[in-house]
C-alpha cells in the first residue's frame, strides 16, 4: 500500500486561499509534514538493518528521508548492490506510509555523480579565472602565466590600491612571461589564466546530460514506478559556480570554455577584453561585472537548474535542495551569480541552517521567491554541525525562527546509519538512536508536522516587498572582495565615489539592519528582484507578484538598477503605490555612463534628490530626522501615494530608531499586528476563513505582552504541542483592532487565528480566563492567577461583552498559599547501565619477534595516540593512517574498587582485523546495538579484577591502504580505534586529576539536586529517575498546582504517584498535576534524559535536575456574571 500522495509540484492559482484545516487535522496532519532527515548510508550496508532503520524513522513521525551517500561509506555508490537496497528502502517504506527522497550525489557537491562526469571527459571538469598580480612602483616586475593565458595589463591605482585610469593592455614575452617596467606613479600588473578544477562545469549542458545519465536515470530503472508517491523528490547539494574544495583561492571567479562565446552573443563584445573590470574599479567596470554576473546566472540556469528541473518534471517528482553560499549579499554573487534565478529552478526551494543559529536572509529570499510563484513548501536543511550536545529544545527554537523565515519542510541534519569510528565527528548531531531522546523524538516530529501543515494553507500575507539589490551586488563584486574590517564609519557613510568594497560592505549592512528592523516591528515581507518586479502586475495601487499583493516598496541602500526597474518604480508610485528609501540612492545603471546620466536624471525628478550626493540627514537630531522622514520627496496627488524616506541608522538610539520607523511605516502600509516587543517574530498568512498569525519569542526569558491584531472574527489559538484547538476568550474589541493578553515561555511559538463570527468574550480581566460556561442564572467565568507568588491588587473580576451590551463582575480572592519547594535529596533509579569512556589508546609498533604477553601489562611510556581529527569540509587521516605499519598493539587501563555484577567493554569496530584482550583474556565481542547499531560488546565481569585493569588491542594493517580524501572529500575506512568505553552497574567517581576514575560496585540509592556527573555519572547518556515524596494539604486543591523546575537537562518525564503527567522536552519547564495529586503524601517522580555527547565523546556535559523544584500554587479565580 502506498502512502496518501502530497502535493508537492507548483500549485494553480487559486481563486481563493484555502480554509483552515478541520481540528482533527491538525491534530493529526497529513502525511508529508513531518521532519524529512538525511539519511546518512555511511557503511557497508546491510538490507536489514535499512529496512529496520525505515520502520524505526517511520515509528517517531519522520514522514520520510532522503537517501544521502555519505562518509564512511563502504557499499560502492550507484553499484547494482546499491541500487539493491535503494529498493530495499523503498519497499519498506511503501509498507509503513514513508517517503524515500532521493539525494543525487555521493557527499556533495551535486554534479560529479562521484566523480563518474569527469571521470575520462577532462571537457566536463570546471575551469576557474586566475589572477596573478603584483605592485609596480619603481621597479619592473615579471610575472610567469600559470594555466591558460588569457590576457594581462596593468593598471593605475592611487595610494589605497583604487583604479585611477584605463588599464593598458601588455603581451608576453618570448620566453612567454609579462615584464612591466613602470612610468611614474603605481600600478597593479595582473595576469588572467584559466585554471583547471576537479569538480564539473555546470555552465556545459553536455556535462549535466551525462550527469543526469549517470544518476537520475539510473534511480528511475530502479525504482521509477514509485515516483510521485513513495519517492516524492530529488536532492540537489550545494552545486556551485566555484567549488570551495576544488579551489581554495578567495580571488579564483567562475569561468568556463562557454562563456567567452556565450557572453559575445549576449552582451555584444568580448569580455577576455575586459577582464581588468573584474579586478578593479576601471571606467566601465559597472558594465562588465553587471554583464558577467548576469551571463554567469543565466547560463548556470539553463545548463544545470533548469535541466535537472525539467527531468524531474517530466519524471513526477519534485526538485528541490539548496545552493552553496547563499547567504546575501557578497558569497551569492561569486558562487551563484544570480541566486532569485537559481531559486526559481527549484519545485521546493531550500536552504541550509547550519547548527542550530537564527539570523540570516537566505531563508527570506527563498520564501519569497516560494510565495510569489505558488510554490507551497520551502526547504531548510538544518541542524548539521550544531555538535553532539545539542537538545531537541536548541533544535525546536532554531525551527520556530525559520518556520517564521516561510520555512515549512525541515531536513534535519541527519539520521546517521552509523556513528562508529570518524562518522561521529561528520557534523553531528544525529537525529537517530545515538541520542538517548530518541524515544521523545515523535512530539518533535509532531510539532514540526502540525506547524508545517498549518503554515502552508491559505497564502502569506505580507503588504511590503523589500527590492533585492542584487545587481548592486554585482556592480561592486570584485576579484578578491573581503569584507572590511575595523572600518564601519567609513562602511556606513560610503556613498557614489566610495570603493566598490565599501560600498558593497554597506550594502550588505543596510540590507541587513533593515530586516532586522522590520522584523523587530512585526511588519512581515517578501524580497522582489527587479526580473519579480518586471513581471509584477500593478492592480489597485498593488503591486502584485503570484497571489502576493504589496502595499509598500521599500528600497534599501542601492546604487545600481536598470532603467526598466526604475520605471517600474516610477509606474508604482504613479498608481498609488507607496514606496520608502532607506539608504543610498541608485547612481548608475551597470549599462553604460550615457544610461547612468539618464538614470540619474529619473532619480532625482522622483524623489527630488541628487543620488551621487552623500546620504546624510538633514536634521542633527532623532526629533529633526523624524520630521524630515514623515515629509515625503514626493506625493501623487491623484492617488495619494507617497515616495518617503527614512535613514534609520543616522539615528543612534535604537529605541528612538524603531519608534521613528514604526510611526512612517504606519502611515504608508496598512498595519496587521502590533506588539510592542522586539523579541517576538511574526509571520502571517490568509486564509478563506481569515487570518493566522505565527508568533515566536525568540529571548531565553519569558515575555508578557499585549497584542494588538487587525482582523475579524473569533480569535482561536492552534497549539502544536498537544494538536488543540483553543477559544481565546479574553480580548477587547474596536472594530477590526483586537487587543489581548500574551505570555510567552523563553523561545516558545503561539499560533492564532482569527475567523468565524463574534460571539460572547472577556473583554477585560485581571487574571488568566480559561473557560466561559452558561447556566440559566448566569454566565461562569474561569480561570486562575496570573502570578503565585504576588497577591492580586483586587479580588478577581472581569468584564463580559456580548453582541450589544457587556457586563462586570467580581469574584472572591482566594488569597496566595506558599509554594512547596522539594527537598535536594533524592531516590534514584538507574534506567540501565552506565557509562565511562576510558582513557585513550596508548600505542606501540611491535618489533619482529617481540611478545605479545607484554600486552597484560600497562605500559605508560607507549605513546598516546593523538586527539582525532574531525571530518571537516577538508577532512584528513590520521597520522597512523597516512602510513599503516603492518601491526598495532593498544592499551589503555580502568580501576575497580571492586568488581560489578554487570561489566561490559564496549568498543567500536575497526575496518581491518583485530583482537581485544582484558588483563591478558581474549574476549568475545557481539554486535548488540548499544549506543548504536554498529557497536560491539563483550561482558568481561568474569575477567575483571579489582585493582587496575588492563584492556589491550592487537590490529594489523597489513597490505591494507587508504586513499587520501580527494575534491569529492571522501572518508571510507577506519585504522585507528576510538577510545573504549565501560558500561554496567558501577559508579565512577575521580581518582586523580589526571582525568581517570575509580569504579565502585553499583548505584547509588539517593541523589542530589545539581549535575549528575559530579555525582558518579561522569559520562552518562540516558536516564535517571529522581523521586521524593511530598505532603499536599487539603487546601492547596482549589488552586492550580503547577510543578515547575528552574534548570533541568534536558528532558523530563513528569509522574505523580506513578501515572504519567507529561513530557516536558524544552519550556516551559512545568507542569499542571491537580488532577493528579491528591491530598496527603504523593510521590514525585523527574525522569531526566540527556544527550549523547556524555557518553559518546566522554564529555561531562552537566546533566540531571540542576536546580530548584517547587509546586507553585496559582489561585483559581471565578466570577459570576448576571445575565440580568
Amino acid at each position: 500500500m502506498h502512502p496518501r500522495a502530497v502535493s508537492l509540484r507548483p500549485t494553480a492559482i487559486r481563486s481563493l486561499p484555502e480554509e483552515l484545516p478541520a481540528p482533527s487535522e491538525f491534530l493529526n496532519p497529513p502525511p508529508g509534514y513531518g521532519p524529512v532527515p538525511f539519511w546518512f548510508w555511511n557503511a557497508r550496508m546491510e538490507e536489514a538493518e535499512v529496512r529496520r532503520q525505515v520502520r524505526e524513522m517511520a515509528e517517531k513521525g519522520c514522514s520520510g528521508a532522503f537517501l544521502h551517500a555519505r562518509h564512511g561509506l563502504q557499499t560502492p555508490y550507484l553499484s547494482p548492490e546499491w541500487f539493491s537496497l535503494v529498493r530495499a528502502a523503498v519497499e519498506e517504506a511503501a509498507e509503513c506510509g514513508f517517503q524515500i527522497w532521493l539525494y543525487d550525489e555521493d557527499n556533495w557537491p551535486s554534479g560529479t555523480a562521484g566523480g563518474a562526469v569527469t571521470a575520462g571527459h577532462p571537457e566536463y571538469r570546471a575551469r576557474y579565472l586566475q589572477l596573478s598580480d603584483a605592485l609596480a612602483e619603481q621597479s619592473s616586475v615579471t610575472l610567469s602565466p600559470e594555466g591558460e593565458f588569457l590576457g594581462a595589463w596593468a593598471i593605475p591605482v592611487d595610494p589605497e590600491g583604487e583604479a585611477s585610469g584605463d588599464a593598458v593592455p601588455l603581451s608576453p614575452g618570448d620566453d612567454g612571461r609579462i615584464h612591466f617596467d613602470p612610468p611614474d606613479g603605481r600600478w597593479r600588473v595582473c595576469v588572467f589564466t584559466v585554471g583547471d578544477g576537479g569538480y564539473v562545469d555546470l555552465l556545459n549542458p553536455e556535462a549535466t546530460e551525462r550527469f543526469l545519465h549517470l544518476t537520475h536515470d539510473r534511480y528511475a530503472e530502479a525504482v521509477g514506478e514509485h515516483f510521485g508517491r513513495c519517492v516524492p523528490g530529488i536532492f540537489m547539494d550545494e552545486a556551485t559556480l566555484i567549488s570551495i574544495w576544488d579551489v581554495r583561492d578567495p580571488r579564483a571567479l567562475p569561468w568556463s570554455p562557454r562563456l567567452p562565446r556565450e557572453f559575445q552573443v549576449r552582451c555584444g563584445y568580448d569580455l577576455r577584453e575586459h577582464l581588468p573590470a573584474l579586478v578593479a574599479a576601471v571606467p566601465g567596470a559597472a558594465r562588465v561585472r553587471c554583464d558577467y554576473f548576469s551571463t554567469l546566472g543565466a547560463l548556470y540556469a539553463e545548463g544545470f537548474l533548469k535541466p535537472v528541473q525539467a527531468w524531474c518534471a517530466a519524471h513526477g517528482i519534485a526538485s528541490t535542495g539548496h545552493l552553496l553560499c547563499e547567504e546575501p549579499l557578497a558569497p551569492q554573487v561569486r558562487h551563484q551569480a544570480n541566486a532569485p534565478l537559481a531559486y526559481r529552478c527549484f519545485d521546493i526551494p531550500g536552504v541550509d541552517n547550519l547548527t542550530v543559529r537564527t539570523g540570516g536572509l537566505h531563508h527570506r529570499l527563498a520564501a519569497s521567491i516560494a510565495h510569489q510563484s505558488h510554490r507551497a513548501r520551502v526547504l531548510s536543511e538544518t541542524f548539521g554541525a550544531a555538535g553532539w550536545g545539542t537538545t531537541l529544545a536548541q533544535r525546536k527554537a532554531s525551527a520556530d525562527w525559520q518556520l517564521a523565515q516561510g520555512i515549512n519542510l525541515f531536513v534535519p541534519h541527519a539520521v546517521y546509519y552509523t556513528v562508529y569510528g570518524k562518522r561521529k565527528r561528520e557534523n553531528p548531531p544525529s537525529e537517530f538512536e545515538q541520542e538517548p531522546f530518541w524515544p521523545h523524538y515523535g512530539r518533535f516530529s509532531e510539532y514540526l508536522a502540525r506547524l508545517s501543515f498549518l503554515l502552508t494553507r491559505g497564502k502569506h500575507a505580507a503588504r511590503i516587498a523589500v527590492l533585492y539589490p542584487l545587481r548592486s551586488a554585482w556592480a561592486h563584486y570584485h576579484v578578491g572582495y573581503q569584507t572590511p574590517t575595523g572600518e564601519e564609519a567609513r562602511v556606513s557613510f560610503a556613498c557614489y565615489g566610495s570603493s566598490d568594497a565599501l560600498l558593497l560592505a554597506r550594502l550588505e549592512s543596510d540590507l541587513a539592519a533593515l530586516c532586522t528592523l522590520l522584523q523587530e516591528l512585526h511588519f512581515d515581507f517578501d524580497f522582489i528582484d527587479e526580473a519579480g518586479l518586471a513581471e509584477a502586475r500593478i492592480e489597485q495601487s498593488r503591486l502584485c507578484l503570484g497571489p502576493e499583493r504589496y502595499e509598500l516598496l521599500i528600497l534599501p541602500s542601492m546604487t545600481t538598477c536598470a532603467r526598466s526597474t526604475w520605471a517600474r518604480i516610477r509606474e508604482f508610485f504613479d498608481e498609488g503605490g507607496n514606496i520608502l528609501s532607506c539608504g543610498l540612492l541608485p547612481f548608475q545603471t551597470g549599462m553604460g555612463e550615457e544610461e547612468d546620466q539618464q538614470l540619474r536624471r529619473e532619480v532625482q525628478e522622483l524623489t527630488t534628490l541628487d543620488p551621487t550626493a552623500p546620504d546624510r540627514p538633514g536634521g542633527s537630531t532623532a526629533r529633526a530626522m523624524g520630521r524630515e522622514a514623515m515629509r515625503p520627496l514626493n506625493v501623487n496627488r491623484e492617488h495619494g501615494s507617497r515616495f518617503a524616506r527614512y535613514l534609520p541608522w543616522r539615528v543612534p538610539d535604537p529605541g528612538q530608531r524603531s519608534l521613528l520607523m514604526k510611526t512612517l511605516l504606519r502611515s504608508l502600509v496598512t498595519l496587521d499586528v502590533d506588539i510592542d516587543c522586539p523579541d517576538l517574530v511574526c509571520y502571517q498568512r490568509d486564509t478563506a476563513d481569515g487570518k493566522l498569525f505565527f508568533l515566536v519569542n525568540t529571548a531565553d526569558e519569558e515575555r508578557r505582552v499585549t497584542a494588538t491584531f487587525y482582523a475579524l472574527g473569533r480569535p482561536e489559538e492552534w497549539d502544536p504541542e498537544t494538536g488543540e484547538v483553543r477559544r481565546v476568550w479574553q480580548y477587547a474589541r474596536a472594530g477590526e483592532k483586537v487587543t489581548l493578553p500574551l505570555h510567552f515561555a523563553p523561545r516558545q511559538a503561539r499560533v492564532l487565528s482569527f475567523s468565524g463570527t463574534e460571539d460572547l468574550h472577556v473583554e477585560r480581566a485581571n487574571f488568566v480566563v480559561t473557560r466561559v460556561t452558561e447556566t440559566d442564572e448566569h454566565y461562569l467565568v474561569e480561570g486562575h492567577a496570573r502570578d503565585y507568588a504576588r497577591p492580586m491588587e483586587t479580588p478577581p473580576n472581569c468584564s463580559l461583552a456580548w453582541e450589544g451590551g457587556s457586563r462586570w463582575a467580581e469574584g472572591i480572592d482566594r488569597g496566595l498559599l506558599e509554594p512547596i519547594t522539594l527537598g535536594e535529596v533524592w531516590d534514584l533509579r538507574v534506567l540501565g547501565d552506565n557509562y565511562l569512556v576510558l582513557p585513550d589508546w596508548r600505542f606501540h609498533i611491535p618489533q619482529p619477534g617481540e611478545d605479545p604477553q607484554i600486552l597484560a601489562e600497562y605500559h605508560d611510556y607507549w605513546e598516546p595516540l593523538l586527539p582525532r581529527e574531525p571530518i571537516t569540509w577538508f577532512p584528513k587521516l590520521e597520522p597512523l593512517e597516512l602510513h599503516p605499519p603492518d601491526e598495532v598493539w593498544l592499551q589503555t587501563r580502568f580501576r575497580l574498587d571492586a568488581v560489578p555484577s554487570s561489566l561490559s567493554l564496549l568498543l567500536e569496530p575497526l575496518d581491518v582485523p583485530y583482537t581485544v584482550l582484558v588483563n591478558g583474556q581474549e574476549v568475545a565481542l557481539i554486535q548488540t546495538g548499544v549506543l548504536d547499531p554498529r557497536f560491539l560488546t563483550a561482558d568481561i565481569a568474569d575477567v575483571a579484577r579489582e585493582g587496575i585493569n588492563v584492556v589491550a588491542m592487537r590490529y594489523s594493517c597489513k597490505g591494507v591502504r587508504l586513499d587520501p580524501p580527494d575534491n569529492l572529500h571522501r572518508i571510507t575506512g577506519d585504522l585507528v580505534p576510538e577510545p573504549a568505553r565501560l558500561l554496567g552497574s558501577f559508579t565512577a567517581m575521580p581518582e586523580d586529576d589526571e582525568g581517570e576514575f575509580l569504579l565502585y560496585a553499583g548505584f547509588p540509592d539517593q541523589i542530589v539536586t545539581g549535575t549528575w556527573v559530579d555525582q558518579g555519572f561522569p559520562h552518562f547518556s540516558g536516564v535517571l529517575e529522581y523521586s521524593q515524596p511530598v505532603t499536599i494539604k487539603a487546601d492547596y486543591f482549589d488552586y492550580r498546582l503547577m510543578l515547575a523546575w528552574e534548570n533541568a537537562a534536558e528532558i523530563v518525564d513528569v509522574l505523580v504517584n506513578g501515572r504519567p503527567v507529561g513530557v516536558r522536552p524544552w519550556p516551559p519547564n512545568a507542569v499542571d498535576i491537580s488532577e493528579h495529586a491528591f491530598a496527603g503524601t504523593n510521590l514525585i517522580t523527574l525522569r531526566v534524559t540527556n544527550t549523547a555527547v556524555n557518553a559518546l565523546l566522554g564529555q561531562p556535559r552537566p546533566s540531571g535536575i540542576l536546580g530548584a523544584v517547587r509546586i507553585e500554587p496559582y489561585a483559581r479565580c471565578e466570577v459570576k456574571v448576571p445575565k440580568d
